[in-house]
């Protein structure tokens, strides 16, 4: 299992990483968000270490890139206690326990994530009407109708307060697809209605849909536009 750790060099002291090491099987250290990106896109990897100072100092844009990465890839904050000599672990959701740290992390959250490299791809504001299913034959009844905030070729962020819980399996029509099949999606983040000021909804991953839906999708994002339904 290989993960990949972000941490600048001025961060990266070598108990730090020892201890980091030292709880996976294979482990790619790199400096900068960029260089992760760059990684990222020829190596399989089962998940992501971010040390926070590294990501607090990273440019805004470098963070809007990260926004998506982290919700497809399991992904852990770390910092180093200089006065425990130990890290600490900042899940992003709820805390599996009290002592849950870094090998909880990858035991529970990337054991069982299939590695994969990953592409960056076009990411636009567009709205398509959806119906979502937790039944890929979509029986009467089943489906909620909403839509997309936003679309990748890979994803799209789901408007809505289903009970859409992370790591579960949804079924997703779009009616402005050439081939409106259903498309299996997995969901990588949620956030709920009292979260914090915005839409409520579901980030998810497109993970069984063909070819000629995918493309057509990456049609829509470099275009911004959305093609009209069958």
């Amino acid at each position: 299992m290989r993960l990949i750790f972000v941490v600048e060099e001025r961060f990266a002291l070598e108990p730090y990483i020892a201890a980091i090491r030292g709880a996976v099987d294979q482990l790619i250290v790199v400096s900068s968000i960029k260089e992760l990106f760059a990684t990222m896109e020829r190596e399989a990897c089962s998940g992501i270490f971010l040390d926070v100072p590294s990501l607090v100092r990273a440019t805004k844009d470098d963070k809007a890139a990260l926004y998506d990465l982290i919700h497809i890839f399991p992904t852990l904050r770390v910092k180093w206690d200089h006065r425990n000599s130990t890290v600490r672990a900042l899940f992003y959701d709820s805390v599996p326990g009290p002592d849950a740290g870094v090998e909880t992390f990858v035991r529970e959250q990337c054991a069982g994530f299939l590695p994969r490299p990953t592409r960056q791809s076009e990411r636009a504001a567009l709205q398509l009407n959806i119906l979502v299913s937790p039944d890929p034959s979509f029986p009467e009844g089943a489906a909620i109708k909403t839509a997309t905030l936003n679309l990748t070729a890979n994803g799209c962020f789901i408007i809505g307060t289903g009970e859409w819980t992370r790591g579960r399996r949804l079924w997703v029509k779009m009616p402005n697809l050439s081939d409106p099949a259903p498309i299996g999606v997995d969901v990588r983040w949620r956030k709920e209605w009292n979260d914090v000021p915005g839409v409520p909804g579901a980030g998810v991953e497109f993970v069984e849909m063909s070819d000629g839906q995918r493309a057509e999708l990456e049609v829509f994002c470099v275009s911004g536009r959305v093609g009209s339904p069958i």
